[in-house]
């Protein structure tokens, strides 16, 4: 189900060891609204789960604790891996003559 925040492109930027990446924070949004309108259903709290889900949604999208928090402790990977968009390294190329009188050197055997 989708609600007209989705139109919005908001990310999730996750910082991986080999860099970057953006997940659509609906994606989100959706898992976590899809888990609570059910349990607003079962308990009788909402009269229904359209409504209910659409509440959660709407909460999520506009709260950013919320979107991470979810992310991180109730969803794995697997779940974002197939909307997951690599952030394009944006760094400029070092310049390597300017940096080798200050850049860390260790000695290694």
């Amino acid at each position: 189900m989708d609600t007209k925040q989705d139109v919005y492109w908001q990310w999730i930027i996750v910082t991986m060891p080999d860099g970057k990446w953006r997940i659509p924070a609906s994606v989100v949004a959706r898992s976590r609204s899809a888990y609570y309108a059910k349990l607003d259903a079962d308990s009788g709290d909402a009269e229904n789960y359209e409504a209910a889900y659409k509440a959660e949604y709407e909460y999520a999208m506009t709260d950013e604790f919320e979107l991470i928090d979810w992310a991180s402790n109730n969803m794995l990977w697997k779940e974002v891996a197939g909307v997951a968009v690599r952030v394009p390294h944006t760094n400029p190329a070092p310049d390597y003559a300017r940096e080798w009188t200050n850049a860390e050197k260790a000695l290694q055997q």
